[in-house]
Parts: C-alpha cells; structure tokens; sequence
C-alpha cells in the first residue's frame, strides 16, 4: 500500500504547482517533478493503481468477471503488490475457479507472509475440495502471526466441528472464551459439543454458563433439560422445562418434553395435562392427540383413547394416523365392519402406506370378506415384494383356501 500512498500524496502536490508563482526556485523544481513523473516506474503504479481501483468498484457492483480482468490489468503494469493479488484471489473463489484462486493467494502470501487474509481464503478453498488437514494447516500459519484472533479460531473450530474432531472444537472454543467470556452462544455451542461428546458434567457447566450470561436464552435452557433428562436427573429437568415455559409459554417442545418425563415416571395424569396444553396451543396437530391416545390404550382404558381420536376428528384433525388408530380400536372390540370403514380411510390418505394397505387387508378378512382381503394382499406384495408380514398372512390364506 506504500506506493498508494506515495502517489495520492504526489497527486495532492500536483495540485497545488499550478497555483504557484513561477519564479526561478519554482520553475528548477517543476524541473525536477516532470522529470520524476514522467519516468515508466511512475506511469506503471498510476496504470496500477487506476485498474485497481476499477476492480474494487467492478466488486462493489457484483461484477465479478469485470473486476478479475481490471485486477489483471492491474498487475501486468506492476506485479509486487500483495493486495491486488488478494482482491483477484477472492474473486477466483467467488468464482468457483479455486486453481486460480490458490495460485493467485500463494502469490499474495510469498509478497506479505504476516498479512491473516490470504491463509483464511485458502484454508476455505481447502475446506471446499475435502483437504481439510491443508485447511487447518492454513488456519495454523494465520494463527502464528495472530494467536488470538477470534475469526480464525472460530473458523477453525467450525472445521474440527466438519471433520468430527470434536475435542479438538472444544479445545478451540475453551480458547476463545478465554477471550470472549461474555458470548453466550459460544458457551451454548461448546455445551453441545461436549454433549456430543458425552462429557454431561462440562456440558451442563457450560450450559449454565451461556444461561448466567443470557437468561433467556431458550436453546441452552432446554439443552439444560435434556442432559438433565440423559443424565435421568428428572427433577432437575422437569424444572428446566418449567422455567423455558414460563419464558416462552407458546414453546411446545417443553411441554412436549413434560410430557415424556411424567409417562416415564408414572404419572400418566399430568402427562395428559401437558398433551392437553399443546392441543390448545394447536388444536389442528395430530401429535398430541396420538399421545393421549398411546398413553389410554398402555393403561387399556380404550373408550377414552377412542374419544381423545374423535376430538381430533371434531377439531378438523384428518391425518390418516387417527384413523389408523381407530381402525386398530375397532378391531380390539371386534367391530369388524367399522374398522374396515377406518382402514379403508387411512389406506386412501395415504396410498403409499404398506402399514395402512396390511391392516385394511386384515380387517376385511375378519370382516369375512376373505376375496377382497386376498387381492388386496396381492396388490401389497406385487408393490412390495419384500414385505414379510403381507407375504406371511397370503401364504397362511392360501393354505387355508387349500
């Protein structure tokens, strides 16, 4: 940049010579500054520096193969500047040329070894063919000349993350929050890593961490809960989830969550109660009303799980589960013919649903309609020659046709 400055410095004197008296010292020097600009090493930066500046307005515009040729332009009048290689290394890659793009980047780096930018296109060319061990070396030369740059590590971090490294990722993000102690998504995203890693301890701490920081952070609020739930610490996760409900009444997935733990623990009661609340919060979503239902029919009170299946009817509720579901009812209280009526719905709902198209079949032949039942059956197993359950329960009808 040097060369950039002397010349908009040698053009602000130009400026001022014109407005001078032209007295015998003035007139040596003008003497001496034409016989300086006018030289080829002059003309060569000004040609440079005036295709550069096109190339970065080209860039403003978006106009990428605009801006590549004035950066070439550029460097065919002077070639040892760091920069115009790094604007044309970028516009490679933006490109999709990433050859060039290296070429270009290496160039840039051999002119200005210290400068960061350079290292961090390449190590994403990098990242982009699959060599991500030569990324992280990229990464690692950027990080000599910066060891606490915080756009490297976080770059960085997010390739360990790729690569499934991930100790390595919290070892970069521990790093970074050494320097940045105040980012709750860093402590939310270091919680998951550790997570993953199944390190619950450090991941609950972290998590409580990023939560100190933002308290209303509903992610890390309800990560919290489910370590708590892994680790089996229900109280500790019935009261996460609480807390995330009292921040975010309309959250689902906290009711949701609710609900599971107080099934597991027995309490079919207030299992219900929190399906119920996610009916009201929306009472057209199948989900819920299946829940009720499971729970019912685990508990064998099958007229209440047959009613909770016909409130989602009378709520608008059409998803071909529910009728599934009271297709299998009917058959457990041996009302044949109605749960033809409902596996015939859910098997037109969804035609593709071998399921659905095997407990029609099955339903017309308890209905005494073994004919239909076996070209039914027929159908399913020419379009799903695999199917063993099908296959199974034709091969039994045929031998019983003898």
């Amino acid at each position: 940049m040097r060369f950039f400055l002397f010349l908009i410095l040698l053009c602000c004197a130009f400026s001022f010579t014109s407005a001078i008296s032209k007295d015998s010292s003035l007139l040596l020097r003008e003497k001496i500054d034409k016989d300086r600009t006018s030289g080829k090493e002059f003309n060569d930066e000004s040609n440079a520096l005036a295709h550069y500046l096109m190339g970065i307005l080209y860039d403003n515009m978006m106009d990428i193969p605009r801006a590549i040729e004035e950066y070439e332009k550029a460097l065919s009048y002077k070639n040892d500047v760091s920069d115009i290689y790094l604007k044309l290394g970028a516009d490679f890659v933006l490109k999709g040329d990433f050859d060039k793009a290296k070429e270009t980047l290496d160039k840039a780096v051999s002119l200005s070894p210290a400068d960061i930018q350079p290292y961090l296109l390449l190590a994403l060319i990098h990242t982009a063919k699959g060599e991500y061990a030569l990324a992280e070396g990229e990464y690692g030369k950027a990080l000599e000349y910066e060891p606490g740059n915080l756009k490297i590590l976080t770059f960085l971090s997010d390739l360990f993350i790729a690569e499934q490294k991930l100790d390595k990722a919290a070892e970069t993000y521990e790093k970074i929050l050494e320097i940045r102690k105040d980012d709750a998504f860093l402590y939310f995203n270091l919680g998951l890593i550790y997570s993953k890693l199944n390190k619950m301890d450090k991941a609950e701490e972290t998590l409580k961490k990023a939560i100190e920081v933002e308290k209303d952070y509903l992610e890390a609020q309800m990560l919290l809960g489910l370590i708590y739930e892994i680790e089996g610490k229900f109280p500790e996760a019935i009261g996460q989830y609480e807390k995330v409900s009292e921040i975010a009444p309309l959250n689902k997935e906290a009711n949701v969550r609710l609900g599971q733990i107080y099934y597991k623990l027995g309490d079919t009661e207030r299992a219900v109660e929190y399906n119920r609340i996610l009916i009201q919060l929306d009472v057209t979503s199948p989900e819920p009303y299946l829940r009720i239902f499971s729970i019912y029919v685990v508990e064998k009170q099958f007229d209440k799980a047959e009613e909770i299946l016909k409130e989602a009817l009378r709520s608008g509720v059409s998803d071909a589960v529910i009728y599934a579901s009271l297709g299998y009812l009917a058959s457990i209280k041996r009302n044949t013919k109605e749960a033809v009526e409902y596996y015939t719905v859910a098997a037109e709902k969804e035609p593709e649903n071998k399921i659905f198209r095997f407990y029609f079949a099955a339903a017309l032949d308890s209905d005494k309609r073994r004919k239909e039942a076996i070209k039914t059956l027929e159908e399913i197993v020419e379009k799903f020659p695999d199917f063993a359950e099908a296959l199974n329960y034709l091969g039994y009808v045929y031998v019983e046709e003898g």
